[in-house]
């Protein structure tokens, strides 16, 4: 980096620290930062000799600093704020690059120094220099490379911040001071951008007015818009009222066709009314001349009735005979239902004895099967005996007398069996007549069942007979009802008559009243409808000036579309040229300024190479080291409440290139 370079930068960074301090008010009470030939050969010499040291780490070369401080007469020690940086990838540093690093750091060192106990605040603000704040302090600012791991220059840039304060060179006894001024230390330099500065705040000035005049034309929209919003208000307020006319309107001519309608079927109806008061009448006559009818056939009506009471009389006799009738078929039943029931009994009975018989036939034939079995043992041993009579003479008369046992006992045998046999034969004989019995009993009940189904037949055919007997005595004691009935309705349709005609009278009346209603409705219609021309008069003057309004806004915010800005990491928004701008704020994909004002889109990548560089290097960005510097983090905190307003420090030497 040449000298020039170096008090450029040097020169940037002296003017962000005075504005500052001069902000926070305290530029009197700490003193000022001016750039010498001195403090900038410092800066340099002290990245000569960090460089010379092939210095690879992101710390203070402090064997560096001490010798740098020695050589310019400060033998105390050095010491130095510091920054670093990683190569872009995409271009060579340039002095823009350097200083939109260095501004970075800058914010870093104010904004984020909390894990370094804010040394880095203190130094820049000069906070150690209250007691001096008459004296400047010197400052200069040098670069370069770092080494990597393997003893190979890399792409990794550390700034040097030297800061030469009053303490330094007044009264320090480890000082030259004729050093100090042979090596150029109070040889102050121009600075060009205290001008910048200036401008800047003449710009701010000028962009203040603007604002202010914005805000005067937005006020004036603001009062048109609302001057619009109450004449359509009016406007609607004036459709609605001849809209309600209008229904009214509507109302009347839909009641009047109602009572026009009423009116007609009113007509019908009194025509009805008296086409059944004429019926009616007829009817009343029919009834007259029935009840004279009645009247004069009385005698025949009388002899009728009696005899169909006669005949009700018969009626009932014959229907207590069949009641006797079927009393005495339901006694039949009856008995025939208790025969059945014992019949059932001694079919049970039969079928018990006959299951027992069953029974009684196993054993006996098996004591039948077991007498055959002993027989045919004694048959056996009655052949082998008389063959052992014939070969055994000599025991003939042992045998003779065995022989004459088995034979009376084959006998018995033979007795047994018959006997079982006829037990048998008898339980058959029995079972077979309980059948025949059981049989008849079934047969005897099918048959009561029968006679007690024609007996209820009976039954119910004389009790339809003598319900109609009872029906027609029941019309001819009603007949002088059905006449007083008659002449009810006549009495009812009269009145009905009478209500019809009523009614009519008032319809017409209402008619007269609603169409006199109408005429003054429609005069207000017409009123309404000349005052609604008017307003819609009004509305268009109006809306041309909304139009022209909406087209200025349309035009003004296709441009936002086509402004694009980026977003770092750490929030912060950059725009096409690479700037961090400062204030700006984004939500959901729109930008605005720090006055609110929408000014662009948010872009899901950078749409420019200066704006991709700076989004990378925000977000790679390390946090600067500090040397040993005295811990005043208290008083630096109560400092930083002011500092919100340090954010426009950015407009000051930005990047620029493509």
């Amino acid at each position: 980096m040449t000298t020039e370079q170096a008090t450029d930068l040097s020169n940037f960074v002296a003017t962000i620290i005075n504005q500052m301090r001069s902000s926070l008010g305290i530029n009197n009470d700490v003193g000022d930062i001016l750039v010498s030939k001195g403090s900038v050969q410092l800066a340099l010499t002290v990245a000569k000799n960090t460089f010379n040291d092939k210095w690879a780490y992101v710390d203070h070369d402090r064997k560096a600093l001490n010798k740098s401080f020695s050589e310019f007469g400060i033998n105390g020690g050095g010491a130095e704020d510091a920054s670093w940086n990683s190569g872009d990838f995409f271009a060579k540093p340039t002095i823009a690059s350097f200083k939109n690093d260095i501004f970075h750091a800058i914010q870093q060192m104010m904004f984020e120094d909390g894990d370094q106990d804010m040394g880095h605040t203190v130094s820049l603000l000069g906070l150690i220099n209250v007691s001096n704040s008459d004296k400047p302090s010197y400052l200069g600012v040098g670069t370069n490379y770092l080494y990597d791991d393997e003893g190979n220059v890399s792409d990794v840039s550390m700034f040097h911040y030297n800061i030469v304060d009053p303490l330094s060179y007044l009264d320090d006894i480890n000082t030259d001071t004729e050093v100090l001024k042979s090596k150029g230390m109070f040889d102050t330099v121009n600075n060009p951008y205290t001008d910048l500065a200036s401008a800047l705040q003449q710009a701010e000035s000028e962009l203040s007015d603007l604002q202010n005049q914005l805000s005067t034309a937005q006020s004036t929209l603001k009062t048109n818009q609302d001057n619009l919003a109450t004449q359509q208000s009016a406007l609607a307020i004036q459709e609605n009222k001849l809209s309600d006319l209008q229904n009214q309107l509507s109302t009347a001519q839909n009641t009047l066709n109602t009572d026009n309608i009423n009116l007609n079927s009113l007509k019908s109806s009194l025509q009805q009314a008296q086409t059944k008061l004429s019926l009616d009448q007829t009817i009343l006559q029919q009834a007259k001349e029935t009840l004279d009818s009645y009247t004069a056939d009385a005698k025949a009506k009388l002899a009728n009735l009696k005899q169909a009471q006669d005949n009700l009389a018969a009626e009932q006799d014959r229907l207590n005979d069949a009641m006797i009738t079927l009393k005495e078929k339901q006694t039949v039943y009856n008995n025939a239902q208790n025969e059945l029931k014992q019949a059932q009994d001694n079919q049970a009975k039969a079928q018990a004895d006959y299951d027992n018989a069953q029974n009684e036939l196993a054993k006996s034939q098996t004591r039948l099967a077991s007498l055959q079995a002993d027989l045919r043992q004694a048959q056996d041993k009655l052949v082998k005996d008389t063959e052992t009579l014939k070969q055994a003479q000599d025991t003939l008369n042992v045998y003779t007398q065995d022989k004459a046992q088995k034979l009376a006992n084959l006998k018995q045998a033979q007795d047994n069996l018959a006997a079982e046999q006829n037990k048998l034969s008898s339980l058959k004989n029995i079972s077979e007549n309980k059948k025949s019995i059981l049989a008849e009993k079934q047969t005897a009940l099918s048959d009561a069942q029968e006679v007690l189904k024609a007996a209820q037949d009976s039954l119910k055919a004389e009790q339809d007979k003598l319900n109609s007997l009872q029906q027609h005595l029941s019309d001819l004691q009603n007949a002088p009802k059905l006449l007083a009935e008659a002449q009810d309705r006549l009495a009812q349709a009269k009145e009905t008559l009478a209500k019809a005609q009523a009614d009519y009278e008032e319809a017409v009346s209402t008619l007269s009243d609603k169409q006199a209603t109408l005429k003054e409705k429609q005069d207000a219609l017409e009123k309404a409808q000349t005052a609604l021309s008017q307003a819609k008069q009004v509305l268009a003057s109006l809306q041309a000036i909304k139009d022209a309004e909406d087209k200025a806004k349309a035009q003004a915010e296709e441009k936002t579309k086509n402004t694009h800005f980026a977003q770092t990491a750490n929030g912060k928004v950059v725009d096409s040229q690479g700037h961090i701008m400062v204030g700006y704020t984004v939500k959901g994909n729109q930008v605005f300024d720090a006055q609110g004002k929408l000014v662009g889109t948010l872009a899901q990548t950078s749409t420019t190479r200066r704006m991709a560089n700076t989004v990378k290097q925000e977000n790679a960005k390390v946090l600067p080291q500090t040397g040993d510097k005295p811990n005043n983090s208290t008083t630096v905190g109560a400092i930083l409440v002011g500092l919100g307003s340090l954010l426009g420090l950015g407009a000051l030497g930005k990047r620029k290139e493509d």
